[in-house]
């Protein structure tokens, strides 16, 4: 019976495709730095305009971070204080920033803050612990309010897997305002292969996509459920059934602490190619995004472009990613999707001759114009 339902779904998978594929962003340009890739790494940086990548050491931990600001084609940059923590740069996992304020997320879950000084530099102010919290994303609602959540796995005592969780925090009185966690099942333990991202925020407005149900929840500033996005499969068999099957309450007690294990258990039984939502964005505060990968193909995602305030899709298409081809890469890689001015952005390796260094390179991809673009 099984055999007969992947036959099915790879049939049907494949007679979908001749409708629907496209190119969903095209490449435009591309902006060469001299940032090697052997000493430095970089993280996303969630802002609402340009694109911001922060750039910190891993062979020096004491040199500083570069903050690179894209605008257009232009870059600048700004040298920011490291401050030497335990692990070094490299151990930051989320970054934000507003006009005043840049945030970088600890992997021990302390905010490091930077405020913006009178020449237009960030400077530190802070580190704070928020208690009681885990969170690996942190993005702006507002100038004075940072939104914390958590899509990621973390094992402990009273509880077999964790839950999703949203909290926003007042940076003026340094309170908890709103909090909110969910529980979303077993499809948690994805999280783990680090390749989805699952919750994104444009100023009021949240989404958080069920990791095997074909849901994406809505929620606006104050974590109040304003809108369910409901989300078509084509696949007959359900990834939420096949991770509920095989890892049972016992199989996670017993090896709840072992991560590697729920990777490799994930791989050997094909339920990471089964069909999911792997990754939500915004387009605007109007105009969700997500992509949902195919049944047993590593490299074919639908992207669907849904207004809230029509409640209906805009665009649906499928989009191939080959090795070698200028593909935003972004949206099958473990990194934070940046849109800005219908524009996303992706970086490539520039090797020395004797490949012995690299440099980062932006690939810069407009979006495909489409009747739902703004």
């Amino acid at each position: 019976m099984n055999r007969l339902l992947k036959s099915y779904s790879i049939i049907f998978f494949l007679s979908v495709l001749t409708s629907l594929k496209a190119q969903v962003f095209t490449f435009a340009d591309s902006i060469p730095t001299k940032i090697s890739g052997v000493t430095h790494r970089y993280l996303p940086v969630h802002a609402e305009n340009n694109f911001n990548f922060l750039f910190y050491p891993i062979k020096n931990k004491n040199q500083n971070f570069e903050l690179i600001t894209l605008k257009d084609t232009v870059i600048s940059k700004m040298e920011i204080k490291n401050r030497r923590l335990d692990g070094g740069g490299s151990w930051y996992t989320s970054a934000a920033m507003s006009d005043k304020h840049l945030l970088l997320l600890h992997v021990d879950g302390f905010l490091v803050i930077y405020e913006k000084n009178k020449k237009g530099n960030y400077a530190f102010k802070e580190t704070l612990n928020i208690k009681g919290i885990k969170f690996n994303i942190i993005s702006f609602l507002d100038a004075e309010n940072l939104l914390l959540m958590n899509d990621y796995n973390r094992y402990n005592e009273t509880k077999l897997y964790d839950d999703y969780a949203l909290c926003v925090f007042n940076l003026r009185t340094k309170k908890v305002i709103h909090d909110k966690e969910i529980d979303l099942g077993k499809g948690i333990l994805f999280s783990h292969f680090a390749s989805t991202l699952l919750m994104e925020s444009k100023k009021n407005r949240i989404a958080v996509a069920h990791p095997t149900l074909p849901f994406i929840y809505v929620y606006n500033d104050k974590l109040e459920s304003i809108d369910t996005v409901f989300v078509k499969f084509q696949d007959a068999i359900s990834v939420d059934s096949a991770i509920n099957a095989v890892f049972t309450d016992l199989f996670i007690e017993q090896n709840r602490f072992n991560p590697g294990l729920m990777i490799e258990t994930i791989e050997n039984k094909k339920i990471n190619q089964m069909e999911r939502i792997e990754k939500v964005f915004w387009l605007n505060e109007d105009i969700l995004g997500y992509t949902v990968c195919q049944p047993f193909s590593q490299w074919a995602r639908i992207f669907v472009f849904y207004s809230l305030s029509e409640k209906r899709e805009l665009y649906k298409k499928i989009e191939f990613y080959s090795e070698g081809e200028d593909a935003a890469y972004n949206f099958i890689n473990s990194t934070r999707i940046l849109i800005n001015n219908n524009k996303t952005i992706y970086h490539k390796a520039r090797y020395e001759e004797d490949e012995s260094n690299f440099y980062y390179e932006f690939r810069l991809y407009d979006m495909l114009p489409f009747f739902g673009t703004k």
